[in-house]
């Protein structure tokens, strides 16, 4: 306390895990304490917390618990645990807007056929020869949402998805028969960018 400059912020983000065991001390003997453990880059660092108030233990733990919970509604994620039996799992609060069959994810050479969800909070693909090869990403985190020039074997025009995070770039490709489903689909991924904006900003 009378060091001002001797401090410590740690971003909820570089938080691996929160743990409470018993620490032997030189000068408090022996006391529970609060082990957190960190990532940054390449790098990883252990913090051990003391004090005479352990409530604030319970605190910290409900805190990080909440942030975690929470991530899907905010960061990217890939091949995740979000799709069973060819359904979304949806999040709290989280409401089904739109499912759309027949989308190509060509960020590889061959690419991949799949579907796409699209809730109130986030996009949602997955291929449909694997569920755990999925993509989740919020609107938040969406950065655009384009259409190209027309596609081949008489599909819809292919569109480009970035995020703020990396460039995931499903160019998204709606099989023929389903024409006019990929506009819809744009239009509806770039109200949600839009909402996901607003929103962020506000935050």
């Amino acid at each position: 306390i009378g060091q001002a400059r001797v401090n410590l912020s740690i971003g909820w983000a570089c938080v691996v895990s929160i743990d409470l065991r018993d620490a032997q001390s030189q000068l408090h003997g022996k006391r529970q304490a609060m082990y957190v453990m960190t990532k940054f880059n390449t790098s990883r660092f252990e913090f051990v917390f003391a004090t005479d108030d352990e409530s604030l233990f319970a605190s910290v733990q409900a805190v990080y618990r909440a942030y975690d919970t929470s991530r899907l509604f905010r960061d990217l994620k890939l091949r995740g645990a979000i799709i069973k039996s060819q359904r979304l799992l949806l999040l709290p609060g989280e409401i089904m807007v739109n499912r759309v069959a027949g989308v190509w994810n060509l960020s590889s050479d061959q690419g991949n056929l799949g579907t796409f969800f699209l809730t109130n909070v986030r996009l949602v693909w997955h291929a449909d020869a694997a569920e755990s090869f999925n993509v989740s990403i919020p609107y938040m985190q969406a950065g655009s949402c384009l259409r190209r020039s027309a596609g081949s074997r008489g599909t819809d025009a292919p569109s480009c998805l970035t995020t703020d995070e990396v460039h995931v770039d499903p160019r998204l490709q709606v099989r023929r028969g389903a024409r006019g489903r990929g506009h819809e689909a744009v239009r509806r991924l770039r109200t949600g960018i839009s909402y996901g904006s607003s929103r962020a900003h506000e935050d």
